[in-house]
């Protein structure tokens, strides 16, 4: 097939009598959501938005605070607008003198001319010995004191600073030095505390409205830091899911108990701001540590080395060549793609998408790459159903696919050994081959690495947790691979008309996924150079030069730390035989009977 048809084959007509086809056919007639390998940490607790929660609008850092008035002062603020920048003059007079004192400050915000009590009043200066000007007071913001700045204020006074000296610099009044001074004590407990809250706090614990419901509050926290604990001494770190449906059940299981009256919704907000909780979404946990990575993918490189050396030399790959070394894993796949992902949208405005969002596994997509040869082994997609088809349907299906059925279509064992057998039969030349893969239950099965190694190929397990690591498909081509994907289904979406009018059969839908994934599979192939990926992870290499993928820059392997360790293993294990040899020697010279020569040598 030209290659242009293979890259476009998603956008030809379903040609495909559907009630003929669904009549012989005996599949399921729609995906499935599997419970592996699906990513949750997207998802937000709907309920919790929708208790339409306020949040607390006394916010007193934004405060400012309003101009005072007295009855022997009179102020009149002017806008002059014969500049582009707005002139503030502020104007005070006094009833009993002849001075009026104006101060002038640049604003850009404020609307029109303002005037109090005087409007017929003039800004001007003048100057009278006799009259003494009147200031007015500097608007400031009010703001909250962190305990480091409480506690240095507190030591500069107690070395003697007085408090008049000490507002002056901190621009803070004496009432509050005075409360900060009795209560100094509490305050040096909070700094010695542990913890991300205690470091964050800015007063005492204690002020404020009581609580009403101090048990809850108490034992909520308390479930809350069972299941997430504070990486504190003496405490162990767990690190489990709460969500807030959880706590919300928690609290029900609480007031049940107890007979207690159940608390409202927006209680469960003031709960979360006063322990200094929110709702987040999840990241990923590192699986291991980066140390113990760093130990299982150099044993992991140390092996493939070690694996080279197992028949014939026939370059400087041992007795691999590049067209023998391959990649395989899986992954699940949506029939249109992730819809999920951001889209052009009016600005504050809702982003309503017309049907639903799918986010099911329509199949799973098992991809095999190798350096050199990718002709060989084409993409397979694993259908939900039995496999009893219509020989129509079999017959629409891209010749550039190769398609299994699964109950539930997802890999199991008897899947992976037709799909071994099938490797074996395009990729078996005579030659010994390198098969890398992950540590999924299904890839260990004993009878299958048994019949591999008695083919020829040398099996590779990727260490468990450092597949983000050093696995070429989860570092290389998926992303690139359903990319290309959605952009296919994309293609067709605007050939054909919007997804809500388009009805497709379960036959239609498996052939336009067998045709999108070869279009797909064809365009990652021309974008992706697999050749210095596959140098990039130690999985090829033209030469004994020091390993460092650029995505992991922590680690380094070095092959001829190898070779060294060999020649060391080989002098040691020489110098063993000799001490041997020479042990044996002398034993057998002490059990042997003298002669007459011997006893002469000896003297």
């Amino acid at each position: 097939m030209d290659n242009d048809l293979i890259a476009n084959c998603h956008l030809l007509p379903l040609n495909i009598d559907d009630h003929q086809v669904d009549s012989d056919s005996n599949s399921e007639n729609s995906s499935i959501d599997s419970d592996i390998e699906v990513d949750d940490s997207e998802h937000v607790n709907d309920d919790f938005i929708r208790l339409n929660l306020s949040t607390d609008d006394n916010n007193s850092e934004d405060e400012v605070e309003s101009l005072t008035y007295s009855s022997d002062n009179e102020e009149v603020i002017y806008l002059q607008t014969a500049n582009t920048s707005s002139t503030l003059t502020t104007t005070t007079t006094t009833p009993n003198s002849a001075t009026t004192v104006t101060t002038t400050s640049i604003s850009t915000s404020l609307p029109a001319t303002t005037t109090a009590n005087n409007s017929s009043a003039t800004p001007t200066t003048t100057n009278n010995s006799s009259a003494t000007p009147t200031t007015t007071n500097s608007t400031h913001k009010r703001r909250q004191w962190t305990l480091k700045e409480k506690m240095k204020i507190l030591s500069e006074h107690n070395k003697g600073a007085s408090l008049h000296k000490l507002e002056l610099k901190y621009k803070c009044t004496r009432k509050m030095i005075r409360e900060w001074k009795k209560n100094e004590n509490e305050l040096i407990k909070l700094l010695k505390e542990k913890g991300t809250k205690s470091k964050k706090r800015k007063r005492i614990g204690g002020a404020g409205a009581k609580l009403l419901y101090p048990d809850l509050d108490e034992h909520l926290i308390g479930w809350y830091r069972s299941k997430r604990g504070l990486d504190q001494e003496g405490i162990h770190v767990h690190k489990e899911r709460v969500t807030f449906k959880g706590m919300v059940r928690q609290r029900q299981r609480f007031s049940a108990g107890t007979k207690s009256k159940e608390p409202s919704k927006k209680w469960y907000t003031r709960f979360l701001k006063r322990h200094r909780l929110s709702l987040q979404r999840p990241v990923r946990k590192q699986k291991i540590y980066v140390t113990k990575a760093q130990v299982l993918i150099e044993n992991f490189h140390r092996f493939i080395r070690k694996a080279s050396h197992l028949g014939p030399r026939r370059g400087c790959m041992g007795c691999f060549t590049e067209s023998d070394v391959c990649n395989m894993d899986e992954s699940p796949l949506n029939l249109w793609g992730d819809q999920s992902k951001r889209c052009i949208n009016d600005i504050n405005s809702k982003n309503e998408i017309e049907g639903h969002l799918d986010d099911k596994r329509f199949a799973t997509v098992i991809l095999c790459v190798f350096p050199e040869g990718n002709h060989r082994i084409k993409p397979v997609l694993l259908f939900k159903g039995t496999g009893k088809v219509a020989v129509k349907e079999e017959q629409h299906y891209s010749s550039h696919v190769k398609v299994f059925f699964t109950p539930k279509s997802v890999i199991n064992i008897p899947t992976m050994e037709k799909y071994i057998n099938w490797w074996l039969k395009n990729v078996k030349d005579g030659n010994r081959k390198l098969f890398i893969t992950d540590s999924c239950n299904s890839h260990l099965n004993d009878n299958l690495t048994k019949k591999m190694r008695d083919n020829g190929v040398c099996l590779a397990i990727i260490p468990k947790g450092c597949t983000q690591y050093i696995q070429l498909l989860d570092v290389h081509v998926f992303s690139a691979f359903k990319n290309h994907y959605y952009d296919c289904a994309e293609e067709y979406l605007e050939l054909n008309g919007p997804r809500l009018k388009l009805k497709l059969s379960s036959s239609q839908k498996r052939i336009l996924c067998t045709r999108l994934t070869a279009a797909a599979w064809y365009r990652t192939l021309k974008s992706i150079d697999l050749q210095n990926a596959f140098r990039s992870l130690g999985y090829t290499w033209v030469d004994n030069s020091i390993i460092q993928p650029n995505h992991i820059s922590w680690y380094k392997f070095d092959p001829n730390s190898i070779e060294s360790n060999q020649e060391e293993a080989e002098d040691q294990n020489h110098e063993a035989e000799c001490d041997e040899r020479t042990t044996i020697s002398t034993i057998k010279i002490q059990n042997k009977q003298l002669t007459l020569k011997d006893m002469w040598k000896n003297k």
